[in-house]
């Protein structure tokens, strides 16, 4: 038997991508659901998609870092509040005070910037802001450093 395999999100945070634990001293008991204190590795996200990626061997990916952490800024910055329902204090507020709202531009950088920095491993976290279209579409990236002093930008 090889173990037992868990699914959970992100890095202890729901608004992480998925993160995977494994072990294979432990033999299961029927009926139980284990969770093993393991290092928390991300599961690799296409890009494009935001869906999981396989690896040569055909199995799910896993991110390292620091590309790891910046799909886990995006994933964060994505999280709407409320959303993820072990714990609704996680996530931006996008219904309560960002969509279909008059609000200032400083105010959701500061709002993606303290998001960006529940991220394990981020240091400082800074948001830019490249376009806001007439289309109501807002992009721009956050500029971050992690606790290894590696600098990192990810868009959204």
């Amino acid at each position: 038997m090889l173990g037992h395999i868990a699914l959970v999100r992100g890095r202890s945070l729901c608004h992480s991508s998925p993160t995977i634990a494994h072990s294979v001293n432990s033999r299961p008991q029927p009926g139980r659901l284990f969770y093993w204190p393991l290092p928390m590795q991300t599961l690799l996200l296409d890009r494009t998609t935001w869906d999981l990626v396989l690896d040569s061997g055909g199995n799910i990916a896993v991110a390292s870092d620091p590309y790891s952490i910046a799909q886990d800024i995006a994933s964060a910055i994505r999280v709407f509040l409320g959303e993820c329902w072990y714990d609704t204090g996680k996530g931006l507020p996008y219904r309560q005070h960002i969509l279909g709202r008059a609000q200032s531009i400083s105010i959701f950088r500061a709002q993606a910037e303290a998001t960006a920095l529940t991220v394990p491993g981020v240091a400082t976290a800074r948001c830019v802001i490249t376009a806001l279209g007439t289309d109501r579409r807002l992009g721009g990236a956050i500029l971050f450093t992690t606790t290894d002093g590696t600098t990192q930008s990810v868009g959204f």
